[in-house]
């Protein structure tokens, strides 16, 4: 299968096809990383080759071919087209258009908001990945060249709450409490944690611990 169209499509649609190699796209400035050192012809349907490069390309293309080399999956049926990510989660669904190719729309300002979301959470998972060490420390680490592949971080506007919360003085515990059980299972304590910010595997967001009091087993 091969998108081919004369009419001017809209600058946010793209084709899925199985057969290109490569994601194609007149839009350069869509690209986050440009190497144009490399030069890459591409051959048409005709056996007519054509330099890889350039701004009067009408179609962007979605190669099935690397979506699938980069692990996602794809089922066609019902006149559906669906893509499946790694962890196998639909992240792609369009019907079947009536020049018999599949189509999608890709907003620009959608993907630039979602960038810029997912560099903000890359910066908290080093934050915890160190051990909640503050930004300005984890700076420090990258001018001293202590850590290698570790990026340069803005100062977030948000506060920790893990932080937050342990930094936060409280009495200390006594070291022993009166034993109020003399057998496994007379008396159990409950306790229900949450809400939590992430969500489990299964889409939870509470948990509930017990623990016995003679054999202190959870």
């Amino acid at each position: 299968m091969a998108a081919v169209s004369k009419d001017k499509v809209a600058s946010e649609a793209w084709f899925l096809d199985t057969g290109c190699s490569n994601h194609m796209t007149g839009h350069k400035d869509w690209l986050i990383e440009f190497d144009g050192s490399k030069k890459s012809k591409v051959k048409l349907a005709d056996n007519r080759s054509i330099q890889a490069e350039g701004t009067d390309m009408d179609c962007n293309l979605l190669s099935v071919g690397q979506l699938i080399e980069k692990g996602f999956s794809v089922t066609i049926k019902n006149e559906n087209f669906e893509l499946y990510d790694p962890a196998n989660m639909l992240v792609l669904r369009t019907p079947l258009a009536k020049n018999r190719t599949f189509k999608t729309i890709i907003n620009t300002t959608e993907v630039e908001c979602m960038k810029a979301v997912s560099e903000e959470k890359q910066n908290w998972l080093w934050h915890l990945r160190f051990g909640h060490l503050n930004f300005k420390y984890l700076n420090q680490l990258v001018n001293k060249g202590m850590v290698t592949g570790l990026p340069r971080f803005d100062m977030p506007d948000k506060i920790c709450d893990g932080c937050l919360v342990g930094k936060q003085p409280r009495n200390a515990f006594n070291k022993s409490l009166p034993m109020r059980s003399s057998s496994v299972l007379e008396a159990v304590h409950s306790d229900v944690c949450g809400p939590f910010d992430e969500k489990s595997l299964g889409g939870n967001i509470y948990c509930i611990t017990f623990v016995d009091e003679y054999s202190r087993k959870m």
